[in-house]
């Protein structure tokens, strides 16, 4: 099932995120510290968190709303939604205080009881050797991550085209973002990268860029759960049998 957003409601979203960072770029260094860097319970990692607990909620609302495969993918990203919620909070490490248990702390970067700061998932880490320049291209979890949602959100929607994707797709009832959805959640991502271009990797687009990624993630699953919901009428078009309500 093609999940799409109208265009009106793409073009409103798509144009207040992608302004953000590039006003963010000339934002000067003493007023973004104030705004975005305040630990991990400032305003944009409380923001990330909301939007990871956004998207539990709603997955988890729609399980037993739905049927079959659809049913599936509604578990599926209600299991995500609760590990990226988890590591986006340390699984509330910062909230309830509990101390790091030794055998992570041991092999954590940042003594957090998480496992995207692993030492061996950290961007330092050659975990992958490629021939270019010094030879090695690091891989750690943030880019990791990053892969696997531009594969999603973004070169599946548009191999959609191909009918031995689309049959695949299809059979199993994948809920896969349309070209206009993909296109308002990735493009404010895609910026947030080449921002960093003139200065390098800078902090600032890194948070921005957490907080898109679960902002894009609740709003897929928002609008996948409200067209599977409306599809279960008489006159709406399904893409399952009528058993899937």
């Amino acid at each position: 099932m093609v999940v799409e957003i109208n265009r009106s409601a793409s073009i409103r979203i798509a144009a207040l995120l992608s302004i953000i960072p590039i006003i963010l770029l000339f934002t000067p260094y003493e007023i973004k510290l104030l705004i975005l860097k305040a630990g991990e319970l400032g305003a944009i990692e409380i923001m990330t968190a909301l939007a990871f607990l956004g998207s539990m909620l709603i997955s988890l609302a729609a399980i037993p709303r739905s049927s079959g495969w659809i049913r599936m993918n509604f578990i599926l990203w209600f299991i995500l939604s609760l590990l990226f919620f988890g590591e986006e909070t340390s699984w509330l490490q910062h909230y309830l205080k509990y101390e790091t248990p030794e055998i992570i702390n041991e092999h954590n970067a940042q003594g957090e009881f998480n496992i995207h700061n692993l030492s061996w998932l950290q961007s330092n880490t050659k975990l992958i050797d490629f021939f270019r320049g010094d030879g090695k291209i690091s891989l750690g979890a943030q880019q990791l991550f990053a892969a696997g949602f531009f594969f999603y959100f973004l070169i599946l929607p548009f191999s959609y085209w191909h009918p031995y994707i689309k049959g695949i797709l299809l059979k199993y009832s994948v809920l896969t973002p349309g070209k206009i959805l993909a296109t308002t959640i990735c493009l404010p991502i895609i910026i947030t990268y080449v921002a960093e271009i003139p200065g390098g990797r800078q902090w600032s687009m890194v948070e921005l860029r957490e907080l898109y990624f679960g902002f894009s993630i609740a709003l897929f699953i928002f609008l996948a759960q409200k067209q599977t919901a409306s599809s279960t009428s008489p006159s709406s078009h399904q893409s399952e049998p009528p058993n899937h309500a």
